[in-house]
């Protein structure tokens, strides 16, 4: 009963540290089957309207594709894009790059 298995097996979920950066913010992403999860953390504080310039950044994708949450739990945002036929670490990295020059555009006005 207990200490079998069946095997099954629990493993750790392991993001990787993303090398591109947001200015005021960690980001750290998982791929999946199909597409990636993010997670961003102040660094030390959040962009203004921080969650609104993820969405933007992710405007070219279909809205049913995306979600962009804030976890009050552990302060920080959670993003995820899922369908996506090609998925590679260059292209998400592009992907925080395009939140990277969001941030900063906004920031500016």
């Amino acid at each position: 009963m207990f200490g079998n298995n069946g095997g099954f097996r629990i493993e750790p979920v392991i993001f990787t540290k993303a090398k591109t950066v947001i200015p005021g913010v960690l980001t750290e992403y998982l791929r999946i089957p199909g597409g990636v999860k993010f997670h961003f953390w102040a660094d030390p504080d959040f962009p203004n309207e921080f969650g609104e310039n993820i969405q933007e950044a992710f405007g070219g994708f279909h809205e049913d594709d995306i979600i962009v949450e804030y976890v009050p739990e552990v302060q920080s945002w959670y993003g995820e894009i899922q369908n996506l036929n090609t998925l590679s670490d260059q292209l998400i990295e592009t992907l925080i790059g395009k939140i990277s020059r969001v941030v900063a555009r906004n920031g500016e006005e």
